[in-house]
């Protein structure tokens, strides 16, 4: 197929403990800014030339963020996990 492979050998013994302890917290702080983004959105409509009073959505993702169908197939797969286990538990 000609398509160019990637292969990297991770060692995770060593990995493990060569591990920076700030990394986990600075992880956080990337969430916590990607949830910012995400909270307290608020949406105008403009129809016939004329621009609506500000509403707040707490609905939907973002238009046009780059991170929208992740985080999209992201909940859709904790959802779809619930619901597995609720039908294995019948």
């Amino acid at each position: 197929m000609r398509v160019p492979l990637h292969v990297a050998y991770v060692n995770l013994k060593a990995a493990f403990d060569s591990f920076d302890r700030l990394a986990p917290w600075k992880a956080l702080q990337v969430v916590d800014l990607i949830r910012s983004l995400h909270e307290g959105s608020s949406s105008r409509v403009r129809y016939a030339g004329k621009l609506s009073a500000l509403f707040h959505t707490t609905s939907e993702v973002r238009q046009g963020c780059i991170l929208a169908p992740a985080l999209f197939c992201r909940a859709m797969d904790i959802i779809m996990g619930h619901v597995a286990e609720a039908a294995a538990g019948l």
